[in-house]
C-alpha cells in the first residue's frame, strides 16, 4: 500500500488526531512547538498514531473540544477562544507540504479561523471513487459536523439522517459526492517516471455543508488544475463559502477529518489518473 500519513482524522470514538509537521526553519518551529503548548493546555495531548508517527489528540463532545466549552449559541468570548485553537492548530498544518507521504485530505488556511481550505490528496480521491461516500462514512461526518453545536443539534442530526448513494442528509447538514470534469496539467517531480502532460478527467469531489446561510465546503469554479511537486502532489482545493464563524469552521474541519479517517483505512491503490484523456505538454 502506497505510504499515507493523514493530516487529520476524527474517528469513531470522537476523538481528532492531527498529525504535525515541523518545519525545518528555527523561527518558524518555535512557533509551532509554542502553538503546541497552547493547545496542551486545553485538553490536546500528545502520543503515536496508527502510523507510529508523532501526533496531536484531543476529545470532541456534544459543545465541547478539549476543555474548552462552545456556547450553543453565538458568545464573543468563547468564538475568540475557538478561533486562537484553530490558529494554533493552522500553525502545524503547513500549507501544500511537499513530498511524500499522501496527506489524504489536507486541511489549509485554518489560522484565519473562518473560510478554511482544503487539499484532496491521491488517497482521498481514489477511496471517493471507490466508496462514493458509504453510508457509514456519510452518517459518522454528519455527526462530526453536528458536535460543535451542542447537543440539541447533535440529537437533531443523528436522528434525521437520510442516506442515498452519495449522499448524507439531515437536518442543515449534508455531505456528497459530486461528478464532475477537470482539466488539469500534471508536471512530474524528480523521481517520477512520466513526462509533463495536461488533460480531461472526471472525478468525484466531495461537497460539506454544515449549519448556516449555504454555508459549505467544496470546489469554487472549474479552473484548470496544476499538479506537480509545488503542490505536494495535491489534485485539487477545496474552498469555503459562507463560513463565517469559528464553530462552522470547526464543524467542517470535523467533517472533513471524519471523512479523512474513512479514506485512511482504504486499501485500494488505484491509479487516479488511469481513465484521463493525456497528450504531452508541448513548449
Amino acid at each position: 500500500m502506497n505510504a499515507i500519513r493523514p493530516q487529520a482524522t476524527f474517528s469513531q470514538e470522537w476523538e481528532l488526531i492531527v498529525r504535525p509537521e515541523i518545519s525545518g526553519d528555527p523561527v518558524i518551529s518555535r512557533r509551532q512547538f509554542s502553538a503546541m503548548g497552547s493547545l496542551m493546555m486545553q485538553g490536546w495531548r500528545t502520543g503515536k498514531a496508527a502510523d507510529e508517527g508523532s501526533c496531536l489528540r484531543v476529545g470532541v463532545t456534544e459543545g465541547r473540544i478539549g476543555s474548552l466549552r462552545i456556547a450553543p449559541s453565538s458568545d464573543p468570548r468563547t468564538d475568540a477562544q475557538l478561533l486562537a485553537m484553530l490558529k494554533d492548530l493552522g500553525m502545524l498544518l503547513p500549507f501544500r507540504p511537499s513530498g511524500p507521504p499522501d496527506r489524504v485530505l489536507g486541511l489549509e488556511d485554518l489560522d484565519h479561523g473562518t473560510h478554511p481550505t482544503g487539499a484532496v490528496y491521491p488517497h482521498f480521491q481514489r477511496w471517493l471513487t471507490a466508496t462514493n461516500i458509504g453510508e457509514d462514512a456519510a452518517r459518522h461526518c454528519i455527526s462530526a459536523m453536528a458536535l460543535p453545536f451542542g447537543p440539541e443539534q447533535h440529537n437533531n442530526a443523528v436522528r434525521s439522517f437520510g442516506y442515498a448513494p452519495g449522499i448524507g442528509r439531515s437536518e442543515h447538514l449534508g455531505v456528497s459526492a459530486q461528478p464532475g470534469s477537470f482539466h488539469f496539467t500534471r508536471e512530474p517531480g524528480a523521481d517520477d517516471d512520466f513526462i509533463a502532460v495536461e488533460g480531461d478527467v472526471v472525478w468525484r469531489w466531495p461537497q460539506l455543508q454544515t449549519l448556516g446561510n449555504c454555508a459549505c465546503w467544496g470546489i469554487n469554479g472549474r479552473e484548470g488544475l496544476w499538479i506537480g511537486p509545488e503542490t505536494g502532489d495535491a489534485l485539487y482545493r477545496l474552498d469555503g463559502h459562507n463560513i463565517d464563524t469559528p464553530k462552522q469552521a470547526l464543524s467542517i474541519l470535523l467533517g472533513g477529518a471524519a471523512l479523512a479517517d474513512a479514506a485512511s483505512r482504504y486499501e485500494g491503490e488505484e491509479d487516479v489518473f488511469a481513465n484521463a484523456r493525456v497528450v504531452p505538454v508541448v513548449g
